[in-house]
């Protein structure tokens, strides 16, 4: 039995379908396996549920929600698979001798299988030196792999890092049809770039315009496309395909800062020397420091002006001689914070007593509500074992969350970030051609190790999806305990010291 497994990074099935002349095969695919919506994880954020659909758990049982997550002591700690301590699909693979290739799946390294392994770059973090194969000596044994790299610059504009972004396509999607033709028992690639490119023009994308920007990235899709056409014309009767994204998008009608929130409540302090840009973005290091915070609150204020700028953030910061300074939160002073991104977490300072904490959560709750553009919800309610990241979750509704500084607290812009559907099709001995509904993230792990008769953990959130044909002969799942062996836990240990940077 042989799995191929392909992951488009936040496709829908609203976007599929509005692209029926670039992605024709993956139309009729969807006529003829079982499909439906793929309800993710929320926040549908991608650490989070690219976790839960290699653990079949949801975030309250994994715990990885973003791509940093801040240690005790105050310091940002990126996210790696060390964070991910529950089992993953490709472990119960290996662990029963079934040969695996990974390519592109978040925390994957260090790597916990004997099997071949390109890493993400969610894996690197903004190190471009660290070897991306495992092992090492990958791309002599497949050449197809020599030159393969997965970041793309973001300094250029929009238009150029389309094109990177459909140059990295087409190198990842080669390596997908080479591996295809060789004897893995699981195969497991992800493509990123067809999220990337709809933060920017989801809305172009999904009513099929026809600018120049929409006219180079529906090549991603195409090209994408073209390779699923490959594996379906070479795919025998022992092949099970599973084609999934981890969430989907949709529009957004504008931005909260969440943080400016907080301190217009008095819940957060920043200091007076803020945080530089990310080197990621321009890759060289600056010899002078130049706060501009109050210029980027000005323009974050102003609709126009965020509008007209927007676009040319990645160059500006690129071009300028000098680091942007930006404001930076005061953690230990702060009552309250957001520290990651888009997350829609509030953390509230554990060096405040138990009644002080409550009273500070019921208090932003209520505020949170008082907008009447978001809701504030106690996180305990949402996932359990989650206290420990943060206390407040942001049902954010129709804004997307900022957790930078402006003047104002909501920016009235549209904005395109992920939404609670995905899609999943599968393709296989047994499948029924039919809409599945109900479908999770979750319910992926479970449903591959049952097709390969692999042992499920008992502990898993997911369930086996009812995807199979009237009178195919369905086998009893067997369940088994998820907890790793000591003998497991120091073979880990051992190949994580023999990994070299």
């Amino acid at each position: 039995m042989k799995f191929i497994v392909l992951g488009l990074d936040g496709v829908g099935l609203g976007l599929i379908k509005g692209l029926k002349e670039e992605m024709p095969n993956l139309n009729r695919l969807l006529n003829d396996s079982a499909y439906g919506k793929l309800r993710t994880v929320y926040p549908p954020l991608t650490a989070a549920t690219w976790t839960s659909f290699q653990t079949g758990k949801d975030i309250g049982r994994h715990k990885v929600i973003n791509f940093f997550r801040l240690t005790k002591d105050f310091k940002m700690h990126l996210t790696s698979g060390l964070d991910v301590k529950e089992k993953t699909f490709y472990e119960i693979f290996d662990e029963n001798n079934k040969k695996v290739f990974l390519l592109n799946l978040p925390y994957t390294r260090p790597p916990k299988i004997k099997g071949d392994i390109v890493y993400s770059w969610l894996c690197t973090g903004d190190n471009k030196d660290i070897n991306l194969f495992h092992p090492k000596s990958l791309p002599e044994k497949y050449p197809v792999l020599d030159g393969y790299t997965p970041f793309t610059e973001h300094s250029k504009g929009y238009l150029k890092t389309i094109k990177d972004h459909l140059k990295l396509t087409k190198k990842i999607c080669s390596v997908i049809e080479e591996i295809a033709k060789h004897d893995y028992d699981l195969s497991c690639f992800i493509i990123s770039s067809t999220d990337w490119v709809q933060h920017k023009i989801y809305d172009k994308l999904l009513n099929n315009k026809n600018g120049r920007l929409a006219r180079e990235s529906k090549k991603i899709f195409a090209e994408v496309d073209r390779t699923i056409g490959n594996l379906l014309g070479k795919m025998d009767k022992d092949t099970y395909m599973i084609i999934l994204s981890d969430h989907g998008f949709r529009e957004f009608k504008g931005k909260f800062f969440v943080n400016t929130f907080l301190k217009n409540g008095g819940y957060l302090s920043t200091t007076g020397e803020g945080s530089k840009i990310k080197e990621d973005i321009y890759r060289t290091k600056k010899k002078r420091d130049v706060n501009l915070s109050w210029l980027m609150n000005v323009i974050k204020s102003n609709k126009l002006l965020y509008k007209l700028l927007e676009p040319f953030y990645t160059f500006f910061v690129y071009l300028f001689p000098f680091n942007i300074i930006k404001s930076k939160i005061d953690i230990k002073n702060s009552k309250a914070y957001c520290s990651f991104g888009c997350c829609p977490i509030i953390k509230i300072n554990d060096n405040l007593d138990d009644k002080e904490r409550n009273k500070i959560k019921q208090d932003i709750i209520k505020e949170l509500k008082a907008t009447g553009k978001v809701e504030g919800h106690d996180i305990t309610t949402f996932y359990k074992g989650l206290a420990m990241e943060g206390d407040i979750i942001i049902d954010m509704k129709d804004y997307e969350i900022d957790n930078t500084f402006s003047s104002k607290e909501f920016l009235d812009i549209p904005r395109f970030h992920h939404s609670k559907d995905g899609f999943f099709l599968v393709k296989g001995m047994g499948i029924d051609n039919k809409l599945v509904k109900g479908a999770r993230i979750i319910d992926i792990q479970p449903t591959m190790l049952y097709l390969a008769g692999l042992p499920i953990p008992a502990d898993v959130d997911g369930k086996v999806l009812d995807i199979f044909r009237k009178g195919f002969a369905r086998k009893k799942a067997e369940y088994s305990e998820s907890n790793k062996s000591l003998k497991e836990k120091e073979r880990i240990k051992s190949v994580i010291r023999s990994l070299s940077v």
